[in-house]
């Protein structure tokens, strides 16, 4: 769900998130609404927090620009996402990216999770801060920033 793109891996290098790793606690019933909120860091990688029809922190892994796995102790949900709509700024002046952008996600679970369905949708802000030389903004060199991720949608646990 995080679009680093061109802009933002112009500013992109290596950076880092601490990553939160909790139980899995299971609402009242098997479907409903899921929220899930994704902070990540420069290098695409960070932590996802879900709430609804259970309760988790975990691990998100982007594994391609539109499929990410959020491992949680219990299982693994896997997260296809499609950008509906995108909006860039990036200032030459500063190297700072400023992204926002919209779209669609199914989700599929495995291992413990097996069975578990959703879709929804997500918005995605964030800022990338990258160096500044006395060339101007470095393709190279390591950066900064933060992407945050709010998405939802019907959710259930399946069988």
């Amino acid at each position: 769900m995080r679009r680093l793109g061109l802009v933002a891996g112009a500013v992109l290098g290596a950076g880092g998130l601490a990553v939160l790793v909790s139980g899995l606690a299971f609402g009242a019933g098997t479907s409903g609404t899921e929220q899930f909120t994704i902070f990540a860091g420069a290098n695409g990688s960070g932590s996802v927090l879900a709430s609804g029809v259970f309760t988790a922190g975990g691990k998100d892994v982007q594994v391609t620009p539109n499929l990410d796995r959020f491992v949680f102790s219990q299982g693994t949900l896997l997260a296809a996402h499609q950008t509906t709509a995108n909006h860039d700024r990036f200032s030459p002046a500063t190297c700072v990216a400023n992204l926002s952008e919209t779209g669609v996600y199914q989700i599929t679970g495995t291992g413990g999770l097996a069975g578990a369905t959703g879709h929804g949708t997500y918005v995605l802000h964030g800022t990338l801060i990258g160096a500044h030389t006395a060339a101007g903004c470095s393709q190279t060199a390591a950066g900064v920033g933060t992407l945050v991720v709010h998405a939802s949608g019907p959710f259930s646990l399946g069988g």
